[in-house]
């Protein structure tokens, strides 16, 4: 009699599971934010995942960026696959949540939370020297930003103190071509810092904002670029305008 085994059903095993990866999503305030793909999750997938944990409303602003294998940062296709796309181009498996579209005036983001966002990511570019200010600006710019972050001034040991702790210093300290860290600078930032007194959080971001708008390299990013030719340097316009150009934005995107 041939011999009958029965075999206890107690698990499931996925197999899809081994197609599973988490990647590591940097915020604009420096937070860490992990998300598991598949080789079909979309950057779209992800946009939408990360401003539910952030409670950002309008993803349209938003899009991520990657560093490849020569150090240079690149957009990810938000309706591609996120896996095949690092694992072809990224030196490492991580993204970075960036602004990829600026409107003409602040004015016209209602929300306080969007153009907190639109802050950080400008002040990113106007500390990597992506977008080039002058010294007087550049002092200007940490003074405003400094009340942003901290509310009113203190005194002055309070507010190195406050700075360093937030690790706001490591990021604004070198802007561009300027190393603000030198007593000199700090002294004129400190001054234009306490001289914001009453100012809101807000509205020091407002004028922060503002100053920047004016900046005719507002908008324009360089990239690298290969002609028929040979290798170049390469503008590039986000798109700038007033809330009417978001659906055109929206429409090519």
């Amino acid at each position: 009699m041939p011999l009958k085994l029965n075999f206890k059903r107690t698990h499931r095993y996925n197999v899809a599971a081994k197609d599973l990866h988490v990647i590591r999503i940097y915020t604009l305030d420096n937070t860490c934010v992990e998300y598991t793909v598949s080789s079909n999750t979309t950057g779209r997938d992800a946009l939408e995942y990360v401003a539910q944990r952030l409670d950002i409303e309008d993803t349209y602003f938003f899009g991520f960026t990657y560093e490849d294998w020569v150090g240079e940062q690149r957009c990810l296709f938000l309706s591609k696959s996120i896996k095949k796309q690092l694992d072809k181009y990224a030196r490492q498996h991580a993204l970075t949540l960036t602004v990829m579209l600026f409107i003409d005036n602040p004015q016209f983001v209602p929300d306080p939370q969007i153009r907190r966002w639109f802050y950080l990511q400008l002040r990113r570019n106007v500390a990597k020297g992506l977008l080039p200010v002058t010294l007087k600006l550049a002092i200007k710019l940490q003074a405003y930003s400094l009340q942003a972050e901290f509310g009113d001034f203190v005194d002055v040991e309070t507010t190195l103190s406050n700075w360093r702790e937030r690790n706001l210093q490591s990021e604004t300290s070198i802007i561009g071509a300027f190393d603000l860290s030198t007593t000199e600078y700090v002294d004129d930032i400190v001054w234009g810092y306490s001289h914001l007194q009453g100012v809101s959080q807000d509205n020091a971001i407002w004028y922060f904002l503002d100053e920047i708008r004016h900046n005719p390299l507002y908008g324009v990013r360089t990239f690298t670029g290969m002609s028929n030719l040979y290798i170049q340097k390469l503008a590039a316009y986000y798109v700038i305008g007033k809330p009417s150009s978001v659906a055109s934005y929206l429409t090519h995107y």
